[in-house]
């Protein structure tokens, strides 16, 4: 996948039509108070209910930004950050009952 990212970037500007997008694993935006994505990121995965996942990603798909996992009954499972594919800032992670579990800083966020 990562492959036909780059020959659509390289051929943005040639007359060969890329392999459409996968809208479907994109999403518009983070929803509630969520920090938006870092410039040049895209924001995939959907919240509960549609989703269980919500990150921000670089074109390559490294995850790079705000990321969030829901428990399957709707609790937030985690909230972190990724700076270029490594996780950075500070963790949370709930039980079921949306108690917190675990917080701890995985160290500052380089920027982009």
């Amino acid at each position: 996948m990562r492959w036909m990212v780059a020959i659509a970037m390289l051929c943005a500007g040639c007359d060969v039509e890329a392999e459409p997008h996968d809208h479907a694993r994109e999403s518009t935006s983070f929803m509630g108070d969520e920090p938006p994505c870092p410039e040049r990121t895209i924001a995939f995965g959907d919240a509960f209910p549609v989703g269980h996942e919500l990150w921000c990603a670089l074109p390559s798909g490294t995850k790079h930004g705000y990321y969030k996992r829901w428990h399957p009954n709707g609790i937030v499972q985690m909230e972190t950050e990724y700076s270029r594919g490594l996780e950075c800032g500070v963790r949370r992670q709930y039980k079921l009952d949306g108690s917190l579990q675990y917080e701890g800083d995985k160290g500052p966020c380089a920027p982009l």
